[in-house]
């Protein structure tokens, strides 16, 4: 699965660098066009509300019209509470990723049970970020998704922060240290290029999201 990522920021669709909100660049003014051309090129969307991820307000009209486009539709920032995202999923994403809510609600497990969700695993350096990357635990990833997984959690999305907006390529020393067992259910996202693809399928892992790459490369209304 090969997804394309659609952040959003006060209302305008975005990239930032390793998730710096002072480093954005604006893509464009319209996050549903957006949204359409992706789809309408057959790529899967990830769609992401930084400004809830980072609690400072959300993009919730404009996601939900993002959610009527056909296609594959995850969503990802800022889902606190089971409630969310059930109304996220009423409303017509295809799945809802959850972050912080995973790390500090020990409660998650019980809410979210039966839901089609995935966890967010947001990697720097080797520890697990939380908060839309703005506070970083002492959790080792590996150990984070160990425990996940053994709470019945078994679709997994790893970001290595380090790595994001920076269109370098994907970490294969980190990735690397995932257990086989686990990749068939790991979608791995952070400065990956389209070409990557290639790779992380060939590593096991079951998919990948695209951000800065493809935007660079195949989509030209760019607001500067």
């Amino acid at each position: 699965m090969l997804l394309i990522s659609v952040d959003i920021m006060n209302g305008k669709v975005v990239r930032l660098l390793h998730g710096n909100p002072d480093s954005q660049k604006i893509y464009s003014d319209n996050p549903l066009s957006v949204a359409e051309y992706w789809a309408g090129m057959g790529y899967g969307l990830h769609i992401v509300d930084l400004d809830a991820a980072m609690g400072r307000g959300n993009n919730r009209d404009l996601i939900d019209k993002i959610l009527k486009v056909d296609g594959f539709k995850e969503v990802s920032g800022g889902v606190r509470d089971a409630e969310q995202a059930t109304n996220l999923l009423a409303k017509g994403a295809s799945r809802v990723v959850i972050g912080t809510m995973a790390f500090t609600d020990c409660r998650f497990h019980f809410s979210l049970k039966g839901l089609p969700v995935a966890i967010s695993i947001d990697v720097r350096g080797e520890n697990v970020s939380i908060y839309g990357w703005q506070s970083t635990t002492s959790i080792n990833f590996l150990h984070a998704m160990d425990e996940l997984a053994g709470m019945g959690f078994d679709k997994f999305e790893i970001t290595f922060v380090d790595m994001d907006g920076t269109r370098l390529g994907l970490n294969t020393g980190q990735a690397g240290l995932v257990p086989e067992g686990l990749r068939k259910n790991i979608i791995l996202s952070g400065g990956l290029r389209l070409e990557d693809a290639e790779t992380v399928y060939k590593m096991g892992f079951a998919g990948c999201i695209v951000g800065s790459d493809a935007y660079e490369r195949m989509f030209k209304s760019v607001i500067r």
